[in-house]
């Protein structure tokens, strides 16, 4: 061989090693950002040449089935999506899919303008025998995907709620079972919509109600629309659940105002947002924690009727208006409340709270409220924080006999009189905060003094004398 031809065939091998590497990084990067399931580990990634030749087999990196690989990269991931779920797919049926065909020879596919994605799957009435992978809900490119007409079988994945450019799919002629999946509602561009002839159970999600003709098209399968009885939301033999699910679905408009709630029959309860389940059997709503969800509705007075709550937490940066329900006063389990923050709520503090007998936190701040503070000896309170309201009247001397009662914070309202003696024999009290706003007369209880955290100099009243 001469210099020159070993130069040449040196400069080919060069090349070869070049471009492999170079489909090599193109096939890591993709794989690694679109081939990677959820909560698992990526596809394989290729970091050189060797690397890529490692792929699992078959492998759509060899240069036929996607020649130009690195031009592109996101049609080798539909090639080697397609064809490692291509035996799961058929089944007892034929596909000539193949590394060693051009991808726009294989059965059922049309490419995109350009060819850089996989835009159309149509495989109907082939004797199709197995089942729809779920990794078809990688082909994000996809706009059209017809399996209708085989004896595919299992449950439609819901994969393929990924695929949001889709505006066709028929999966109808089937022999699919169990439920319409949820993810489906998440398909906004559908247009057609097919998937009788099957043997689907349970009920159509109630996210698919609204999704217009296509969608609203679900009434041929004959099946009801998921509600809490019948649904994912709660078991229906858990009737104190389904309730509590009927309750919070039946207020959740006026609640949330613009803020979203995921709540719907069609998510699990455990799942909704700030919604917490007992732990015992059987299970009920034992709290709502809407703190900082930006809700901008009102308290609805449906959510006395959840008897299993002990918490309530409504506050910080929530806009709610409107009055606190006398209805919350039937929570005869309620242990906390919160509505404080940002919120504007009205009228009087219901004097019902005064009859929860755990009642152990009651923070309403920053609120407009109005009227006297109701009678709460009768709770167990800890923390008490009305601060930053409209309330009037005495500080009620009722205060001095509830034992339990750690901090109190009634600054910025428009309190008047003195500061009831009984204050002073509270053996918990560790926070004090009257000041602000409030026209307090008389003089300070002296073992007031010796609370750990207070405002009494704010006051410029004199101390009491000793007996």
């Amino acid at each position: 061989m001469t210099g020159a031809a070993f130069g040449d065939r040196l400069a080919a091998w060069a090349s070869w090693l070049l471009l492999a590497a170079a489909v090599a990084a193109s096939l890591a990067i993709f794989a690694r950002t679109h081939l990677a399931p959820s909560g698992g580990q990526g596809a394989p990634a290729a970091s050189d040449a060797a690397a890529t030749l490692a792929l699992p087999p078959p492998h759509c990196a060899n240069g036929v089935a996607v020649p130009d690989l690195v031009a592109r990269p996101e049609l080798v991931a539909d090639c080697q999506a397609l064809l490692l779920n291509k035996d799961a797919l058929r089944g007892e049926g034929e596909l000539n899919w193949s590394a060693y065909r051009p991808i726009e020879d294989w059965d059922g596919i049309v490419l995109t303008a350009g060819g850089r994605r996989v835009e159309q799957l149509r495989l109907e009435d082939r004797g199709l025998a197995g089942r729809i992978p779920a990794a078809l809900g990688q082909l994000t490119g996809l706009r059209a995907l017809d399996l209708g007409g085989n004896r595919l079988t299992g449950e439609i994945p819901e994969a393929l709620g990924e695929l949001t450019k889709l505006r066709e799919l028929r999966l109808d002629g089937n022999r699919l079972t169990g439920d319409v999946p949820v993810s489906l509602a998440g398909l906004e561009a559908i247009a057609s919509l097919r998937l009788g002839g099957n043997g689907l159970t349970g009920c159509i999600p109630a996210a698919l109600r609204e999704g217009g003709a296509a969608l609203g098209g679900l009434s041929v399968l004959g099946l009801p629309y998921c509600t809490c009885e019948r649904g994912r939301a709660a078991p229906p033999d858990n009737a104190g659940l389904v309730a509590d699910c009927l309750i919070l679905l039946g207020a959740v408009d006026r609640l949330h105002g613009e803020a979203p709630l995921n709540w719907s029959p069609d998510l699990a309860m455990e799942d909704w947002d700030g919604i917490g389940l007992s732990e015992g059997e059987p299970r009920r709503v034992a709290s709502v924690h809407l703190r900082n969800r930006g809700l901008t509705g009102s308290i609805p007075a449906e959510l006395g009727g959840l008897t299993e709550l002990n918490y309530l937490n409504m506050g910080a940066d929530n806009s709610l208006t409107g009055p606190i329900p006398v209805e919350l006063t039937k929570l005869t389990k309620l242990q906390e409340f919160y509505a404080g923050g940002s919120n504007s709520l009205t009228g009087a503090i219901p004097a019902g709270f005064g009859d929860l007998a755990g009642l152990r936190v009651l923070y309403l701040t920053g609120n407009r409220l109005s009227g006297a503070i109701p009678d709460l000896s009768r709770t167990r309170l800890e923390y008490l924080n009305l601060r930053g309201n409209r309330l009037t009247g005495p500080i009620p001397s009722w205060l001095g006999g509830v034992a339990t009662l750690q901090r109190l914070n009634l600054r910025r309202n428009l309190l008047t009189g003195g500061i009831p003696p009984e204050l002073g024999g509270l053996p918990r009290l560790k926070e004090l905060l009257l000041g602000a706003g409030n026209a307090l007369t008389g003089c300070v209880p002296p073992p007031l003094r010796g609370v750990a955290v207070h405002d009494l100099d704010e006051l410029g009243l004199p101390d009491c004398a000793s007996r």
